[in-house]
């Protein structure tokens, strides 16, 4: 009966080891676990932090291209304007017609301007015209 009292005590100290072990190792998963979690939740943070960086960097990319666009438009017009010819991003062709149109109102009818009728003298009524700088005004 001894020899059985040990037995059971021996297995009774075995159980309690393994039950031990058990939550132990419970809660090493319960760590484990909410650590992926919080892991999952950097990783979406960083994916969605970079998708908005991304944005942005594209936004400013065309940004910069449309600035630069309109510089080089700026210096054209006003390297145009002090070289004495009309630039077509201060008066679109449609403008030129209406111009040429008031001032032929205004002309004695002898004489003509070359574009008041036709379109296809546009491009040269632009060579024609010139204009006039001051060099405090640019």
């Amino acid at each position: 009966m001894n020899l059985y009292k040990e037995q059971i005590s021996i297995t009774e100290g075995e159980y309690n080891i393994l039950k031990r072990n058990e939550e132990v190792m419970n809660k090493q998963f319960q760590i484990i676990d909410e650590h992926f979690v919080s892991l999952q939740a950097q990783v979406q943070l960083n994916r969605e932090g970079a998708a908005a960086f991304a944005a942005s960097a594209v936004a400013a990319a065309s940004m910069l291209a449309n600035l630069r666009r309109i510089q080089h438009t700026l210096v054209e017009t006003l390297t145009d304007l002090h070289r004495g010819r009309v630039d077509t991003q201060l008066l679109r062709p449609e403008q030129l017609q209406q111009q040429l149109n008031i001032i032929a109102r205004h002309i004695p009818n002898d004489l003509t301007l070359p574009a008041v009728n036709g379109e296809e003298n546009i491009p040269e009524m632009y060579l024609q015209t010139s204009t006039r700088s001051f060099k405090n005004d640019i």
